[in-house]
């Protein structure tokens, strides 16, 4: 299992979401029992927002204004001003603290952040729902057993006591039936043969995922389809309501993980990406 500290870093790159990053940041650190760095990053060579117009422009006063904007609940936590390329000095951070975690808003760099972060990366809405009360956990169809059991503990430690927990899988058919490949020791294979292993693939893959979830208590559904797991996905979040959407891909090779920056783009809820192999 991969280590981390208890750590949360945390990037904001728009000002106008410091309030709400920070309510965000709070929640998240009191259910985990994290410290907090937050990280406040400029584009270099970008003019500061009139918010601090009456500081003298220096990070120094900077970083005592974001403090003092975050309020009580910043108390004890670090704070720093970058002026760098937002992504780049979030994921340097993340690497060098170990984090727990990173929490970050939706800006231009988020894409490369969930697709090279060493940590969970949990993306906030810009209208984030906290406490959280509906949570839809999205597995991977290549899931293990311990990175299925880790997201939906750390879904019941960050989301409200009386929250709603829901689990989802979507295999996708990406079988083309036409082209017949060539065991190398059955020797071909047929499209009805290729069709039926399908079948009982699915079948297995769903009898896992049930099974799981049954035994931890958890509402269930398994869908298979055609029609792209981020429309699929975005489908569902939306149609339960979620306040948070919990993607697990099992490593950055699946179906799931090459879904998950367009998720966090299009999605109207929080995500949070856990990587099943951390807990391997």
């Amino acid at each position: 299992m991969k280590e981390w500290k208890n750590r949360i870093v945390v990037l904001c790159t728009r000002i106008e979401r410091l309030e709400s990053l920070g309510e965000v940041a709070s929640d998240l650190a009191e259910s985990l029992g994290c410290g907090v760095s937050f990280l406040y990053v400029r584009e270099e060579g970008l003019l500061e927002l009139p918010i601090f117009s009456d500081t003298d422009g220096s990070d120094e006063a900077i970083r005592r204004a974001i403090s003092e904007g975050l309020g009580d609940r910043a108390n004890g936590w670090a704070v720093f001003v970058h002026d760098a390329d937002p992504a780049d000095r979030i994921l340097l951070e993340a690497e060098r603290e170990k984090a727990r975690l990173i929490l970050t808003d939706r800006n231009d760099g988020v894409e490369r952040i969930v697709r090279h972060s060493p940590a969970p990366i949990f993306v906030a809405a810009d209208r984030s729902a906290h406490p959280l009360r509906e949570v839809l956990i999205v597995l991977d169809p290549a899931f293990t057993l311990p990175a299925a059991t880790g997201a939906i503990d750390t879904a019941a430690a960050i989301a409200a006591s009386d929250a709603q927990l829901r689990c989802f899988m979507d295999y996708e058919l990406i079988l083309d039936r036409a082209d017949p490949s060539i065991d190398p020791v059955v020797g071909a294979m047929t499209p009805e043969i290729l069709a039926q292993e399908e079948a009982d693939l699915i079948e297995r893959t769903r009898e896992r995922f049930e099974s799981l979830c049954r035994e931890r208590g958890q509402a269930a559904e398994f869908s298979v389809g055609e029609g792209g797991m981020v429309d699929e996905i975005l489908q569902r979040s939306r149609g339960s309501g979620a306040d948070l959407l919990i993607l697990v891909p099992q490593d950055r090779e699946t179906l799931l993980a090459d879904a998950a920056p367009d998720i966090v783009r299009e999605a109207s809820a929080d995500v949070l990406i856990l990587y099943g192999n951390w807990w391997e």
